[in-house]
């Protein structure tokens, strides 16, 4: 999982705020805490005490340097108490991270997968020896704090679990209308094309009929896979039911997604999926639609394109029909 994805909302932020606050109450010390890895070499000042004497402010970047009270914690995984760094050889030479403050205590943050979060420390400019008292009390910030990442790390995974499809990968039907709609509300603000595309795999039950389920989904799988490498990064391609997709396309006028219609039907006719030694041939059939009036809803596109799709599948399927090119006649 890329846990940098996962986001701290506001309300845990200042939940965390407080926390900080009260530690460096509680402990006596200028500067309580929580810093997150960003990437390999960073880490990140999330929430600092609001204490007179903190040199450290929420939003600071600091190097993840070897030598450092942070990066020690975190690899050490355990309780790290530095009375006064000036005495101690290992940490006479630290980095400038440490701004002017002699003594730390800290623990490190982890995800529930064991994936390093971060550190939840106190420092102080002065000599100071923390006692297990304050240790037990940094214990049981870090709990909490792990607590809330916890609960986060789960949200996110069940928000995941909504956004794609379990068999091929795709972007759920659920994800495509969220999404899409907030594609439409940013194209009319800022006058940008949009267009879908609705796909539909040609005679896919008979490949269900002759070969079985097991590889009807195989190739589902395989023909998302393919198409989804074709793509841009910023479209979105979606499972809308059985074996027929949908692909949003932002930034595209229609020239733009026929062109990319027509690669993805050669792509999937151009060579037969195999599946126990044998050659599935495949094609599919693709009606395009784009944004137009201003009222006009996600649901309007799909059912524009659906029109077009209809019109491929009637003209001999293994086509690409757009709903300008249409009467208007249902489908």
């Amino acid at each position: 999982m890329q846990h940098d994805v996962i986001e701290i909302p506001q309300s845990t932020g200042e939940a965390w705020q407080k926390s900080v606050d009260i530690m460096a109450d509680l402990i006596d010390v200028p500067a309580a805490l929580i810093l997150k890895v960003r990437g390999a070499d960073e880490l990140e000042v999330l929430v600092a005490s609001d204490t007179e004497g903190n040199s450290y402010a929420s939003g600071d970047v600091t190097e993840r340097h070897p030598d450092s009270f942070f990066e020690a914690s975190i690899q050490g995984r355990t309780l790290l108490r530095v009375a006064n760094a000036e005495r101690d050889e290992r940490w006479r030479s630290g980095p400038a991270e440490r701004r002017g403050m002699t003594s730390y205590m800290g623990l490190p943050l982890s995800w529930p997968d064991g994936e390093p979060f971060g550190v939840i420390c106190v420092l102080d400019g002065e000599e100071k020896l923390y006692s297990d008292r304050a240790a037990r009390l940094l214990d049981q910030f870090r709990e909490i704090i792990n607590l809330h990442l916890a609960l986060l790390f789960q949200q996110h995974e069940l928000r995941e679990k909504t956004r794609f499809d379990s068999l091929t990968g795709a972007c759920t039907r659920r994800d495509f209308f969220d999404s899409g709609r907030a594609e439409l509300k940013r194209a009319r603000r800022y006058g940008i094309p949009v267009t879908i595309l609705l796909l539909d795999f040609d005679n896919f039950k008979l490949i269900n009929d002759q070969h079985g389920h097991a590889c009807g989904d195989a190739v589902l799988k395989l023909l998302t896979q393919r198409i989804m490498d074709s793509l841009r990064s910023s479209d979105k391609y979606c499972r809308f039911g059985g074996e027929e997709f949908v692909v949003l396309l932002p930034h595209s006028e229609l020239e733009h997604a026929r062109l990319v219609a027509e690669r993805m039907r050669a792509l999937v006719a151009s060579r037969p999926v195999e599946f126990k030694g044998l050659e599935i041939p495949v094609t599919v059939s693709i009606g395009i639609a784009r944004l137009e009036g201003a009222g006009e809803t996600l649901e309007d596109m799909v059912e524009k394109a659906d029109k077009a799709l209809y019109r491929a599948k009637h003209a001999g399927r293994n086509r690409v029909e757009s709903y300008e090119r249409l009467p208007d006649v249902e489908a």
